[in-house]
């Protein structure tokens, strides 16, 4: 990571070169966004699907289901770069719609419940795990703070 927040040329010719490696065939120019998530983790980046389907709306607004490599470019650096602040503000949102009596916590079993359609094939024993460690006091609620911490 550069200091600058930018890439410099062998950084990014080594994404190009993951880039092409992740394309199935050469005469196809882009990738699937419904992929992003396996092309991430295979770059040693861990995204959540959450963290995934926003990166999808901000570089496939149009929902093609399909990105270029300067659009994948810029997913790269807004990871490395911690391009989150749009993440944060969303989860904020989504804590808010949650919150429906505006009492600023929301249940772990809201939580759950979110978790699961999110990711419904999530390890049940996983997930209680990360709620157990999210609700560390035992309340069974979790504040905003906890939930962004929790989302991210």
């Amino acid at each position: 990571m550069s200091a600058n927040k930018e890439l410099d040329q062998k950084q990014i010719k080594e994404f190009k070169e993951a880039y092409n490696y992740f394309l199935p065939s050469e005469d196809v120019d882009n990738l699937e966004t419904r992929e992003l998530k396996k092309y991430l983790s295979e770059m040693g980046f861990d995204a959540s699907d959450l963290e995934v389907a926003q990166i999808k709306k901000k570089v496939d607004p149009k929902g093609t289901g399909q990105i270029d490599f300067d659009q994948f470019l810029s997913v790269v650096e807004g990871i490395l770069f911690g391009d989150n602040e749009g993440m944060e503000e969303e989860l904020k949102n989504a804590f808010r719609m949650f919150d429906k009596d505006g009492a600023g916590a929301i249940s772990v079993n809201i939580l759950r419940e979110i978790m699961m359609a999110v990711d419904p094939n999530m390890d049940k024993q996983e997930l209680e795990q990360m709620i157990r460690e999210t609700d560390a006091d035992g309340s069974g609620e979790v504040d905003m703070d906890e939930f962004i911490e929790f989302m991210s």
